[in-house]
Parts: C-alpha cells; structure tokens; sequence
C-alpha cells in the first residue's frame, strides 16, 4: 500500500523559491510508486481571506477558513491562521491542520525559515525540513532600511521569530538545507546526524537550451520578485547604466518575474535615462519564461540574499551563463570562472564588469554556456536531488 506525504508549502500560489521548491519535490514525491502526496498551503499574508483577523470581528466566531484551490495545475488546500497581524501567529500550530497532518504517514515542510516547523508541535507522525536561511538573515537589509518605530517593530518581530525558529526545529525528524551556511549551522544547533545538504533539483528535459538558438534581439535577463527589497533591484540598475555608459550598443534588459521594480527603482532608472532599455514582463507563463531563459546572452542577479537561488539553476540548466552576487546560495551552483561569476554584494561595479567581460568574449560565454548545462545535468537533474529526499523519507517511515 502506498504511503501518503503532506507536502506543506506556506504561500502556495503567490510563486518565488518556495514554491518552486515544494512543486520539485511534488513531482520528485509523485515518480516514486511507494507515495501519494498532497499539497497543504498556509497562509502568510495578513489580508488572506482565510484568517481570523484581530481588525475583523466578522472573523472571530467564524473560525480561521480551509479551502481547496488550484494553481498552475496544482490542486491544494489552503488554510488561514489565528490573527496574524501579530508576529509569529502564522507558524502556530492550529488544530485542524494538526488533526489532518497526523492522518499521513509524513509530513515535508518547505520554507524560507526554520519557524514553519513549530506548526508540527502535536504532530505525531515523521515530520521532515526542506529550509533556505534564518529570518534575521532574511531581514537584515529591510531592517537597515527602516527607522523609528518600523525599525523597532521589525527588529521586534524577527526577534520573536527567531525564537520559534529554535523550538520549530525540535519538532522535525531531519532537515535538507540548500546552501552551505546554512547546513554548518544547523549541524551545530540539531547535529550532523539530523541534516542533509540536499540543493532542490530541476527538470532537465524543460529547461534546456533551444534547439538551433533564437533569432530575437539580444538581451540581459533577471528573473525574480523585483519588489522584494532582497533583491536590489536598484544595484541591478546601477550596474546596467555603467554598461550603457561604456557601449551604448550593450543589449537590454529584461527583467521578468510576479512583481516588478518599486515606484522608486523605476523612477531611478528614468533619472539615469535607462528605462528605455529596460523591458518588464509580469506573470509570464512557464512556456514564455523557459524561452525567456533560452534566449538570453546572460542572466543577472543582483540580490542581498538568497537561500538558494532557483532562478540560477533553471537558466544554466537552458545554458544561460550567470553573473551573481555570493550572497549564500549562488555559491552552491556557480563555481565563479568556470560556469558563471560570483561578485560581491552590493558591488554594481563588480556586476557591470563581469558583465561586460561575457558580452565581449563570446568564446568564453560559450564556454561557460556549456559548463553550466553540463554542471546541472550533472549535479542537480530532478532525478539525482530527488533521490537524497527519498531516500529519508523511505528511513523514516520504515522505522
């Protein structure tokens, strides 16, 4: 008889890194004859319609609301929390999701931060991690950003988070971590024995370079949410007008992703004369993004921090050659020089050069073209990373 998996994945529909991360493992779950999975989604926004709200009394008596929905072809069950706009609400465990967790066999937890575990407190079955990073880590630009009581606010919360992301990790059986940083850490806080360095994997059959190239104007893509403040869209920018100011000739930019550039990146980019050469494209669909990728001569990113970087390992699975910045998780899959560049962090410099030095040296783009398709197929196909879950999942059930 098959074993069944809940698959929890906060924020479901709403895209970026955690969910792509929780659709690998459905698909890495569903190639497996031994399981069934299913996708639960917990609400991490305060306005979801599904919570009980402080700033709702209509919500009180009415209970926090579960419901069944579909996305990109996913059906899942979305349930809402107990008055979130306080800091932390959104990890509590809540009854009817711990009555229907325990009716599995194993529970596999995808998340940003290790404070979604503390929601398996009463869970009585195997429970697994599949973490990125620390919410102080997370924060540390947004909170330099702040002043005055926000700035007090966010040091508060991500403090009280920080908290739950102790006691959360009591609660797991074993954790996968996705980037070096991260798996040091956790192997001195729940030992070695409890953690697997285990990066996500991609379809290698759908990210691929396109057969006979493309004909289209050449461009520089970024991928992301560009909103997220994480991201630096700004640095992006800058290092993108140091380009048109060396070779007016240099492609443009296209930057696709669920959110475009805030108001004041955009207003930037018109003061330095680049918005013309810079083109957004919003909720592209999965077809126009692997194009996308197949397309460009390079990809960009230009982030503070990121656990992983999922966006990385699908352009150099189409052998996109990428510049990053080393901010945690690009280290994982670029190895600088060889498949790709790392730059430091924040360094539009560093970024407009490297840049530069790819769009001149076609033998060397091609190379790292090749390198970088060779290290995905190699190290980071679906098959081979989903294995490394599997595998737990088989030690852990069977105990």
């Amino acid at each position: 008889m098959k074993k069944n998996i809940a698959l929890i994945v906060p924020t479901f529909p709403t895209g970026g890194g955690v969910p792509a991360v929780g659709k690998f493992l459905y698909h890495a779950i569903k190639e497996d004859e031994n399981y069934n999975q299913e996708i639960i989604s917990l609400s991490g926004h305060f306005k979801d319609s599904n919570n009980v709200r402080v700033t709702s009394p209509a919500t009180w008596l009415r209970g926090i609301q579960i419901t069944e929905d579909v996305h990109d072809g996913y059906s899942y069950t979305h349930y809402g929390s107990f008055f979130p706009e306080f800091p932390g609400q959104a990890f509590k465990p809540r009854k009817s999701l711990t009555h229907h967790l325990n009716q599995f066999d194993l529970i596999q937890i995808v998340a940003g931060s290790p404070a979604w575990a503390y929601l398996a407190k009463h869970v009585t079955v195997p429970t697994v991690l599949q973490v990125a990073t620390l919410v102080k880590v997370e924060r540390e630009r947004k909170i330099k950003s702040r002043s005055g009581l926000r700035k007090l606010y966010q040091k508060y919360a991500t403090e009280k988070i920080t908290k739950l992301e102790k006691q959360g990790m009591k609660y797991v059986d074993h954790t996968f971590v996705e980037n070096s940083w991260m798996y040091e850490y956790l192997q001195k806080e729940v030992g070695s024995d409890k953690v697997s360095f285990a990066p996500p994997g991609v379809d290698t059959q759908l990210y691929k370079p396109a057969v006979g190239g493309i004909s289209e104007a050449p461009y520089i893509l970024s991928v992301g949410r560009f909103s997220d403040p994480r991201k630096n869209t700004r640095m992006l920018f800058e290092a993108y007008k140091k380009l048109l100011d060396s070779n007016p000739d240099v492609p443009k930019l296209v930057l696709a992703g669920k959110s475009g550039p805030s108001a004041e990146d955009m207003e930037y980019a018109r003061q330095v004369n680049i918005s013309d050469h810079v083109e957004i494209k919003l909720d592209v669909s999965l077809d126009k993004l692997i194009k996308l990728y197949q397309g460009a001569e390079l990809f960009l990113l230009s982030s503070d921090e990121e656990g992983f970087g999922m966006v990385i390992m699908e352009a150099m699975a189409c052998g996109v050659p990428v510049i990053a910045t080393d901010c945690g998780g690009p280290s994982t899959l670029i190895t600088s020089g060889r498949d790709g560049y790392l730059v430091p962090v924040g360094s539009s410099e560093s970024l407009a050069k490297r840049t530069n030095q790819l769009l001149i040296d076609n033998k060397k783009r091609q190379q790292f073209s090749e390198s970088a398709r060779e290290k995905i197929l190699n190290q980071f196909s679906d098959e081979i990373t989903g294995k490394k879950f599997l595998d737990i999942y088989n030690q852990l059930i069977t105990k």
